[in-house]
């Protein structure tokens, strides 16, 4: 039997007579001794049991975790966005920061960092971890830098800590100016190989599980890196087909697409509202010319299984990542100021005018999405040769 603690207290009790002869007590009323001991157990049961409860209040307010808003006021915040300006990631940043800062009563300084998504996923991961230093990170851009071995190898991305992430902009494969395809159908089912112009990043492991699905021959055209050179060659119709995603492909008022490029598959459906919509109405999404086309192999299944993974709108999009360490309370502080934002008529309508999809997710789904992407690279990894 384990010791309750009572008979540590009548030891005590015992002790403290020390001095005032406790043995008269047991000389002159030997017969009370037993009732005066049960009596001083029974009161110490009560003055314990007592005391439980106010401890246990006590221990669960110390351990309630609020948002730290005060630490922001006043303070000089660092936001990094990697490239230029003008991106889907530069436009998800820039789009919001200004009503983050004033939730906060900070002021945001937006820094631009040349190079890879990797490129300032170390200088997040190197900052200090007060929660001033932060940035946009792209899950697809994340992802694809994982599989093509261009992970930073300074900071471990699972160890950052993610504040909050809005959702996917779908990727799309059109055809290029003078293509003979003018539906993903005849892609589909294609005997010569099909001229594509391939790019770096996320837009090409699209394009490459994409065409995989149905084992389309392909011969890729490299050389395209970016946007603006893809672009470029498809108006040129260096090509007959080229990914990527639905806002970049659209003509510069994201109202259609450029003449002479036709829309031809897309990963999920555009948000209701986004300039871009216009192709939910003519265009298949994967899922539904799946379900009426079922790949014809078992690879091809997992081609489907793996970019319905990856690239279905529900999936996280861009984030906003810091470094590991951030203080939890000012991490919800952070958090709590990305919702009010993102729910903000301003907000709502700057993103929308770069077809960026509406609404909050958490940083937990990101750092959730981004682990399984990573454990899926063995298998993604197969289909980037093809």
């Amino acid at each position: 039997m384990k010791n309750s603690g009572l008979g540590v207290n009548v030891v005590s009790h015992l002790r403290a007579l020390k001095g005032r002869q406790p043995w008269r007590v047991f000389r002159r009323r030997p017969l009370t001794i037993i009732g005066a001991v049960l009596a001083m157990l029974a009161s110490t049961s009560l003055a314990s049991a007592a005391s439980v409860s106010p401890k246990l209040n006590k221990a669960t307010k110390s351990t309630t975790i609020k948002p730290d808003f005060k630490f922001f006021k006043g303070k000089q915040i660092t936001f990094l966005i990697s490239g230029a300006p003008g991106g889907a990631s530069s436009n998800f940043g820039e789009d919001q920061v200004g009503a983050l800062a004033k939730i906060l009563g900070a002021t945001i300084n937006v820094q631009f960092i040349p190079g890879a998504n990797v490129v300032t996923a170390d200088l997040l991961g190197a900052a200090k971890p007060d929660g001033l230093t932060f940035g946009i990170q792209s899950f697809q851009g994340l992802i694809s830098a994982v599989y093509s071995n261009t992970a930073t190898t300074n900071f471990p991305l699972v160890k950052a800590t993610y504040i909050g992430a809005g959702f996917q902009a779908p990727q799309m494969l059109f055809a290029c100016l003078n293509s003979p395809y003018t539906s993903f159908s005849q892609v589909a089912t294609a005997t010569k190989p099909v001229v594509d112009l391939s790019t770096a990043g996320a837009s090409n492991i699209f394009g490459r599980l994409l065409l995989h699905t149905y084992r389309v021959p392909v011969q890729w055209l490299t050389g395209y890196s970016g946007f603006s050179a893809q672009q470029a060659g498809c108006l040129r119709g260096d090509g007959n087909v080229a990914q990527n995603s639905a806002g970049n492909a659209t003509n510069a008022a994201g109202t259609g697409m450029p003449p002479g490029e036709t829309p031809l598959i897309i990963s999920g459906p555009e948000p209701t509202g986004v300039p871009q919509a216009f192709l939910n109405s003519a265009v298949p999404t994967v899922a539904s010319y799946a379900a009426k086309n079922p790949p014809p192999t078992k690879l091809g299944k997992l081609a489907l299984k793996l970019l319905k993974l990856l690239f279905e709108s529900h999936q996280p999009g861009n984030s906003f990542m810091g470094p590991a360490g951030i203080p939890k309370a000012r991490v919800l502080a952070l958090t709590d100021a990305m919702k009010q934002e993102m729910r903000m008529a301003s907000v709502k309508a700057a993103l929308t005018s770069h077809g960026l999809p509406i609404g909050f997710n958490t940083g937990a789904a990101m750092l959730t999405a981004l682990k399984e992407g990573i454990k899926l690279q063995p298998q993604v990894e197969q289909f980037l040769s093809y």
